[in-house]
């Protein structure tokens, strides 16, 4: 049975280090495009808007917020089904290793964010696929540790290193994720 206590940990643990590392960073030159939203971010961001058409229409919310800056754009699609999520997800994850793999900062970027996204949607998408509770269980878990992973790719992007070795250091836990999550809509 997965401790209650753990998904408002993780994410306060995720919003911490989202006021971290944008509290600690300069503020921007004009000169400066603003830097993408880490995964911990959109994943604050994410839990910040219920009520939000998962549907790929605009919500309300979303409606208002127009052209109130980056922050406002809401044009994301999500999937309405763990399988279809998940084949989202490892299309998203091969792209991000080609790039991290090749050093290319610019291509993993995106891909980083967009996965740190849509990984939000596995628990509640876990759910509704009416699993057994062991392998729910086991979604949900495998949906943190991908969450962390990404989370911890990301930063690297952002950083001032090469990128490859930390992709060489989370590619194995996020390939034992992935396979988890397919092994759950297999059955």
């Amino acid at each position: 049975m997965t401790n209650p206590l753990r998904r408002p940990v993780l994410l306060v643990a995720c919003l911490a280090v989202a006021l971290v590392a944008g509290g600690c960073a300069e503020a921007p030159s004009q000169t400066q495009p603003k830097a993408p939203p880490s995964v911990a971010q959109t994943a604050a961001k994410h839990e910040e808007h219920d009520g939000h058409d998962h549907s790929g229409g605009p919500s309300p919310q979303a409606e208002s917020a127009e052209g109130a800056g980056d922050d406002g754009d809401h044009d994301h699609h999500h999937p309405e089904s763990l399988a279809e999520l998940i084949v989202e997800l490892d299309k998203i994850a091969v792209v991000v290793g080609e790039a991290m793999e090749a050093g290319i900062r610019e291509k993993a970027d995106t891909p980083v964010h967009e996965f740190g996204h849509l990984v939000c949607d596995v628990e509640s998408l876990a759910k509704e696929a009416k699993l057994a509770p062991d392998v729910e269980a086991a979604v949900i878990k495998a949906g943190e540790q991908l969450f962390e992973a990404f989370d911890k790719l990301d930063i690297a992007i952002h950083g001032s290193g090469d990128i490859a070795p930390e992709w060489a250091a989370q590619s194995a836990g996020i390939a034992a994720g992935m396979k988890t999550l397919k092994e759950a809509v297999a059955k």
